[in-house]
């Protein structure tokens, strides 16, 4: 298969390189392999590129194809369309494949582009955690109370998701985008 690697730290137009390398087995029994349709760039990625400790490191951290292999316990089957968020220790997406683990994934909605579901897992998880694990608030739950919310710079990834989510739980959501 074919990926782009990161040989070493630093700068991306120093350290990258399209490669062709085998195509990653399957490591536990959870596992899937994705043929990648869609990806998404991430500052996680720029983070593992300056400080990779490996020649062949490929990034990338979100992904969203079709299943083409999966463990004997894993959660979804050849074929199936999924979205996912990967594991910072593991390959990453920016590659003709992928292996996941089936527990980290889900199914990509009907309807939407590659790209829309590869773009989707990370800013959404991180939102969704923010406002359940930090805030207690529960976006598809109804609300006793009525909350409010400030979301400082809304227009970016995760605080874009963080307003539609907090929308459906507070009755009034602000947002700042711009510094003072």
């Amino acid at each position: 298969m074919r990926a782009i690697i990161s040989s070493k730290p630093g700068p991306a137009s120093e350290v990258l390189s399209l490669a062709t390398i085998p195509t990653p087995a399957l490591a536990s029994p959870y596992d899937i392999l994705v043929k990648i349709k869609g990806i998404a760039l991430n500052p996680v990625d720029t983070k593992v590129r300056q400080t990779n400790d490996r020649s062949d490191r490929i990034l990338g951290y979100d992904g969203a194809g079709i299943v083409e292999q999966a463990g004997e316990t894993a959660l979804f089957k050849k074929g199936d369309e999924v979205m996912y968020a990967g594991a910072v220790a593991r390959q990453g997406t920016n590659a003709q494949y992928s292996v996941v683990d089936s527990r980290i994934v889900g199914r990509k909605p009907r309807g939407w582009g590659w790209a829309d579901a590869a773009g989707l897992p990370l800013v959404g998880l991180t939102a969704w955690e923010m406002l359940e694990e930090h805030f207690g608030l529960r976006p598809f739950e109804k609300q006793k109370k009525e909350h409010t919310l400030l979301i400082v710079n809304g227009a970016g990834g995760v605080g874009s998701m963080a307003t539609q989510l907090a929308a459906r739980v507070s009755r009034f959501t602000y947002q700042a985008n711009k510094y003072i």
